[in-house]
Parts: structure tokens; C-alpha cells; sequence
């Protein structure tokens, strides 16, 4: 599991090595069909990435190393497969955090705070409605927010788990196997609780995992 949360800095370089499947629609970064970033302002004050003469950039210096936030389900899974990773698991996460286990909940389905326009547009529209939503809009930065190495490492060397940032990751049943595990129910942890996959939302970041293979003899 990464040690932090991807950074702005981080997820800039990535849109910027596909900008070439990239465009930019009503502050709206899409790849196909997909939903992947929301631009704008996270909070007020505070629009840590611009898209600025054909590419993206962190507004300021001092924004680099902060989380990247109002990234999609979609462009969070899009940034792991990129280098070959993937969103944690529910269970992963709980054991990142020194919880272990918890009890399994049943399935449910819940779009939040996302918001269908009232006129009867189409899925893409409503797509589009839902992904502007937030979880919320807090004031400032600055009492929510700090570089990612700022935070204290748990006992896994692991830094912000379960801190002020909520994060994507994937609800897996008994019958989610390995290879399809890509192909799970996006949660926002530590909900379990599905959320939409082109949801962006002001306080919910995400890191990733890479598989480990471990051959018995």
C-alpha cells in the first residue's frame, strides 16, 4: 500500500502523460467517456490544479505535495492501472489502519450528495450533475489540509489512514475473485457504502496497492 495519498503533483504528471485521450468540457476532465477530475476550486480559495496553455499544472508550489482531491472513481483506478496498481480493498484498508477485520455488511446503494438535474436530462447529463457534487465544501485549506508526509506513520509506515481525508477504494464480495477484482463496487472508505464512479468529491482522496504474489513452497 502506498505510504500517502497521491498528491496534486502526482496526479498532474499522470494527466499530463495522457493528454493526448484528455478534454476539457464545462471544467469537466474527461478521458472517453469517462469522467476523471473536477476542476475548479476544492474549497474556497483553494483551486490547487489548472489547465493552462494545452496542459495541466499545480496553481501553486506550495499545493504540490497535498492530497489530490475531486479526482472520480473513474480517474483514480484510471491513475492505479496506469502504474500498474489498483485501489484498496475494504478489508486491505481496515488492516492498513491496525483494525483488522470488521463484521460484513450487506450490499446498499447509496448516491449521497449526488444531484440529478431536475428537467429529465439524459445519463450523460445527470453524469455530469452528479460528478460537480462534494461531499462537502469546507472554508479554507488551511485547517484541513497539509502536505501528505506531515502526517505521523502508523506501525505499517503507513501516513493519514483514516485521518480528515476520506479515501476511494472497493467493496469485494466472497465471490470477487482475484482477476476481476478491478471490476468491483467503488466505496468511499471507511464507508462501505457504493458510491457512483464519476462522483468527485472535496474531501475524498485515494492511494493505491500493488498485488503481491507470494509463491508457497
Amino acid at each position: 500500500m502506498d505510504e500517502t495519498l497521491v498528491t496534486n503533483h502526482q496526479y498532474v504528471e499522470f494527466l499530463n502523460h495522457n493528454l493526448s485521450m484528455i478534454r476539457i468540457e464545462r471544467g469537466v476532465a474527461r478521458a472517453e467517456d469517462e469522467i476523471w477530475l473536477l476542476l475548479g476550486e476544492v474549497m474556497e480559495d483553494y483551486e490547487p490544479i489548472v489547465f493552462q496553455k494545452g496542459e495541466f499544472k499545480v496553481s501553486k508550489i506550495a499545493y504540490a505535495t497535498l492530497p489530490v482531491m475531486r479526482v472520480t472513481a473513474y480517474g483514480a483506478s484510471s491513475y492505479a492501472r496506469f502504474y500498474n496498481r489498483r485501489l484498496p480493498t475494504y478489508r486491505e484498508w481496515l488492516h492498513a489502519t491496525g483494525n483488522g477485520d470488521s463484521p460484513t455488511e450487506a450490499p446498499s446503494h447509496d448516491g449521497g450528495d449526488s444531484r440529478e438535474e431536475e428537467n429529465g436530462e439524459s445519463m450523460h447529463g445527470q453524469m455530469h450533475s452528479q460528478a460537480k457534487s462534494d461531499v462537502s465544501r469546507p472554508k479554507s485549506p488551511d485547517s484541513k489540509l497539509s502536505s501528505v508526509i506531515n502526517n505521523q506513520p502508523n506501525k505499517y509506515g503507513i501516513r493519514g489512514l483514516n485521518d480528515n481525508i476520506k479515501e476511494w477504494g472497493l467493496r469485494v464480495s466472497e465471490a470477487t475473485s482475484r482477476d476481476n477484482i478491478r471490476e468491483a463496487e467503488f466505496v468511499v472508505l471507511p464507508s462501505t457504502i457504493q458510491r457512483y464512479p464519476w462522483e468527485g468529491f472535496g474531501e475524498v482522496g485515494f492511494r493505491c496497492v500493488r498485488e503481491v504474489n507470494i509463491k508457497v513452497r
